[in-house]
């Protein structure tokens, strides 16, 4: 189950253990999570001691994905990358379940599938490439918002050709406080789960739910500005999954 850890400062945004331990169970999985820029998750036993912190090694055996080595995944046709950077460890695996916590006001760029499969699936190195558009990967370096959403949708397709056919991904959308200074925003309560083989959908879905609180549509589009929902766009055109999607709701 690829996860984001997050750090003691981030907590309350993280998803809650508790919440992972059932599908945990039931898949006898493995957490999975790749190294970061900040000092809680800059290497393998300074991330292992921070999950271990928040309680996520009580839900699942919990696996560093580069805590030996890196490898570079191919991408095929990309926008600006033609490798992407992340764990050795993830070879190991054949079945992935990507879970987030979704985030809608929370974060520079919306948090949900697609940012688990590029900026928080890449090792620190990964996550400078996709920042920079590839110019980059021993520093942080920001290019374009655009390219930015274009190389992270770079970053999906080598994760998704990587292990193809072998990912689900679920969006957790549970009461969460808006904190990005955008207008109109409320607390928001806890709103569902949306699961899907396709990470496009999956977020699509998960954002006109939260995004949807708003009857104001010239209010939706400067929050979907604002956090760059673009980088859907720019992976339906590669053909990663569609926008399109029928909610079937399972009780």
């Amino acid at each position: 189950m690829k996860v984001v850890f997050g750090n003691q400062r981030d907590r309350a945004k993280m998803i809650d253990p508790a919440l992972l331990k059932p599908i945990a169970d039931e898949l006898h999985a493995t957490l999975i999570e790749s190294n970061y820029m900040d000092s809680a998750r800059s290497n393998a036993a300074a991330h292992l001691a921070t999950a271990k912190s928040l309680g996520y090694d009580k839900v699942a055996p919990i696996d560093i994905l580069d805590a030996e080595k890196e490898i570079a995944i191919p991408v095929h046709n990309g926008y600006h990358l033609k490798n992407f950077i992340t764990g050795s460890h993830l070879a190991n695996y054949d079945t992935l379940v990507s879970i987030v916590r979704f985030q809608g006001h929370n974060l520079q760029r919306y948090g949900g599938s697609m940012k688990n499969l590029s900026i928080c699936l890449g090792t620190a190195r990964g996550a400078c490439q996709v920042h920079s558009a590839g110019e980059v990967t021993d520093y942080y370096h920001s290019s374009s918002p655009k390219e930015t959403s274009e190389s992270m949708a770079d970053a999906v397709s080598a994760a998704l050709d990587y292990k193809k056919g072998r990912w689900v991904f679920i969006n957790i959308i549970n009461a969460l406080k808006p904190v990005d200074g955008c207008s109109g925003t409320a607390d928001r309560p806890d709103l569902g789960i949306v699961a899907s083989t396709d990470p496009i959908a999956a977020d699509r879905a998960a954002l006109d739910i939260v995004y949807g609180l708003t009857s104001d549509p010239e209010l939706r589009k400067e929050w979907e500005r604002e956090h760059s929902v673009d980088v859907l766009d720019y992976a339906e055109r590669k053909g990663l999954g569609s926008k399109a999607y029928r909610l079937q709701r399972i009780d």
